[in-house]
This record gives C-alpha cells, sequence and structure tokens, in this order.
C-alpha cells in the first residue's frame, strides 16, 4: 500500500503542476493590451517630435528608364537591400529596386499561360528563402504563388492555393499566412487567415470575419505586417483589433481605443458602412487601422481621422499614446511625403519628381542653404516624369 500511494501522490502533483504552468502560459500568451488614443483633436505635426520617435530619414530616387517607368504604386516592400514594388493595374508589374534606387530588374508575366499571371493580386517576400512571390489569380477560387529568386530574373517553382485570397504573407520561420478578407472560403467559412506550414500542410484557421461583412466590399489596403523583428500582425478592416499570428496560433494581442471616435457598432454594416462615407460622416470616426507595426519600445498605427493621415505612438514602458499628422518632415527641412506604407520598422511615404523639381527650382521656398542641401541628395539629374521619390523613415 505504501509503495502505491508513494507512486500516486507525486503523480497529482505533477499534475497539478502541468496543468497550473499549462493556464499560466495561455494567460500570458493571450493577455490584450489596450491602447486608448484620447488626444485626436490635439494632435500636432509630427514635426515637433524632432526625433523622439524617428531614428533616421533619406531620400532614394527610383531610377527611371523606359524599362523601369511605374504606372502605380499599390505596394511597397522594403527588404533587405530590395525594394519592390507593385503595380498591380497600369503596367501589371512587379519593380525591383536596390536600396539606392538603381532599377534590377521588372517581373511582367502577364497571360494567361502555365507561367503567366492572369492577375496581380499580392507581392510577398520570403525571409526564410530570400525569395520573391507573387499571388496571382488562376479561376475558379483558385490562385497560385509563383516563386521568383530575390532578383525576380528565375521562376523558381508555382504553388497551387485552393482559396480565395487578398494577400499574403511568409514568416522568417517559414509558415504562410494567407488572407481571404471578407470572402469565404469552402475550408474555412467564416474566417479570414489560414496558415499552412512550410510544405503548405493547413495548419488552422483564424480570425472570424464579422457576420455581416461575409462576402461584402472589402478595401485594397493591407491587413497584414511584419514588425521589426519578424512578427505578423493582423488588422483587420472594420476593427481596431490587431492580433498575432504565430505557427500554432491567432490571438488577439492589441487594441485600440479612440473613445468617442471609435466607429458606431450599429453602423458596421455594409450598408451603413457605404451610406456614411457618402455623406462624409464616416470621417468623424476612426473605422480601422490602415497601417501597423511593433518595435522595440512602441507600438504604432496610421488610421484616418477627418480625412486626413494619423499616426499613433504608444510607449510600451509609459503606457502612454500620442498622436500626429504626417505634414512636416520631423528631422530634415520639407514636408513629409504621401504616406504610402509601413514595412516592419521603417514607414515610408511619397513624392512625385516634379513636386521635388519644384524645390529645386524655387529657392524662395526652403531657402538657398536647404535648396542646397537637398540637390545634394539626389545623385541623378531629376526630370519632371521620372519615378516617385521614395521618403523613407526608420522608427525607434
Amino acid at each position: 500500500m505504501r509503495t502505491k500511494q508513494f507512486i500516486f501522490f507525486p503523480l497529482v502533483f505533477l499534475l497539478l503542476l502541468a496543468s497550473c504552468h499549462s493556464d499560466k502560459k495561455q494567460e500570458v500568451t493571450q493577455s490584450v493590451t489596450t491602447i486608448r488614443v484620447d488626444n485626436i483633436d490635439d494632435a500636432e505635426d509630427i514635426e515637433v517630435t524632432k526625433d523622439k520617435y524617428i531614428k533616421s530619414f533619406r531620400y532614394i530616387q527610383l531610377e527611371t528608364d523606359t524599362t523601369a517607368l511605374i504606372g502605380e504604386m499599390t505596394k511597397i516592400l522594403y527588404e533587405d537591400n530590395r525594394i519592390y514594388i507593385m503595380d498591380q493595374s497600369v503596367t501589371k508589374s512587379l519593380f525591383i529596386f536596390d536600396k539606392e534606387g538603381n532599377f534590377i530588374n521588372k517581373i511582367y508575366r502577364y497571360g494567361q499561360g502555365p507561367e503567366e499571371y492572369y492577375e496581380l493580386t499580392d507581392a510577398f517576400y520570403d525571409p526564410k528563402e530570400n525569395t520573391i512571390n507573387i499571388l496571382s489569380f488562376v479561376g475558379r477560387n483558385k490562385y497560385k504563388i509563383m516563386v521568383f529568386d530575390a532578383d525576380g530574373k528565375t521562376l523558381l517553382k508555382q504553388l497551387p492555393i485552393n482559396l480565395n485570397l487578398a494577400e499574403a504573407m511568409k514568416s522568417k520561420d517559414g509558415f504562410l499566412v494567407c488572407n481571404s478578407k471578407h470572402t469565404l472560403n469552402a475550408s474555412s467559412s467564416v474566417n479570414r487567415l489560414t496558415v499552412y506550414s512550410d510544405n503548405l500542410k493547413k495548419l488552422y484557421d483564424a480570425v472570424p470575419i464579422l457576420p455581416q461583412w461575409r462576402d461584402r466590399m472589402g478595401s485594397g489596403y493591407p491587413e497584414l505586417f511584419r514588425s521589426k523583428d519578424g512578427a505578423i500582425f493582423c488588422a483587420p478592416h472594420h476593427e481596431t483589433d490587431v492580433y498575432q499570428v504565430t505557427r500554432d496560433s491567432a490571438f488577439l494581442k492589441y487594441r485600440f481605443d479612440f473613445g468617442k471616435y471609435n466607429y458606431p457598432e450599429e453602423f458596421n454594416t455594409p450598408d451603413q458602412y457605404e451610406n456614411m462615407a457618402r455623406n462624409y460622416q464616416i470621417s468623424n470616426y476612426v473605422a480601422d487601422l490602415r497601417n501597423f507595426c511593433e518595435t522595440d519600445d512602441y507600438v504604432v498605427a496610421t488610421f484616418l481621422f477627418k480625412g486626413q493621415y494619423r499616426i499613433a505612438f504608444y510607449d510600451k514602458a509609459t503606457k502612454k499614446t500620442e498622436v500626429f499628422f504626417l505634414s512636416s518632415n520631423p528631422l530634415l527641412y520639407d514636408v513629409f511625403g504621401s504616406f504610402a506604407c509601413m514595412s516592419k520598422n521603417v514607414l515610408i511615404a511619397t513624392r512625385s519628381a516634379a513636386e521635388e523639381l519644384r524645390l529645386f527650382n524655387d529657392p524662395s521656398i526652403l531657402g538657398e542653404k536647404e535648396t542646397a542641401e537637398l540637390k545634394k541628395q539626389f545623385k541623378r539629374p531629376l526630370h519632371e516624369d521620372d519615378n516617385p521619390i521614395l521618403y523613407v523613415y526608420e522608427l525607434r
């Protein structure tokens, strides 16, 4: 009897210990941080921050010739030593530049052949394999991923995906996150995310589509974001919640609370949303986040309010949030640029070559000294019809 008793009690103790450990892990993993954003009305220009949130800034003059003339910047990826620019509608191409703006290559395979794309749906970088990937619609709710080397010169393989998709992202660990946004899939009728392993084995579905939005209108701006440390997040349209996506699960990580400017829940239907957009009433609320990233010290998000882009910085240490307009450049003279995207811990804005050239030709705008310094930033002659200029801000 004593021997059995001796074995039984340690066994119970170990089971209880394991149970407590499991509960603790669950609690820590799925804790939600609420980020209160209270000072939208009192937002100042980001210029007043100087270098508090932005570590560095530089211009990138994209090389321009008849081969590398971008029609529309649908998506910009700032990865390792390359800049990938997707032009979804005008040239139906993916342009590749180095970090100095020198043209490397253009992927153009528009068509219905076996090694062509019928629709350039999305582009994403694979940090594990160092490849650039094109997501293309092939008909009947099916897509394929075309995998190219990092310079886009060789098509390495093609992977069929039997899903309705709007965008995709690959993690540094190799798992693939596919996003259907509002469109239902047979394998996941109520979730927008489907996560696959390295060898395309389905791992799980996650992040529910709000019932009223299923198979309804969706926006063209992204929902998937990769932060500085490589973590993947999903910021769904018509929500101000942010989910972190891992190989094992997708869980709510951050909840942005805009107080009286939160979009009213009773109006969160496609019909109400469209009606409020037509009447410009929607601009009085924050309906969703447009971009998101997380750095070592901050959680950062951009959003539209009263027709203007604003940026919120949440300080993890002080748990305080500051909001700014994106107008003047916080580190140098000149304007901030037209906000384009966030890529990891980099914020990218753009400006037309014609607008930049106007500063070159009229020193009274910036001043003689500032104009001379501005011109030094450009290694090539600037022409009015050149590709847009990239303004690259590195966040702290």
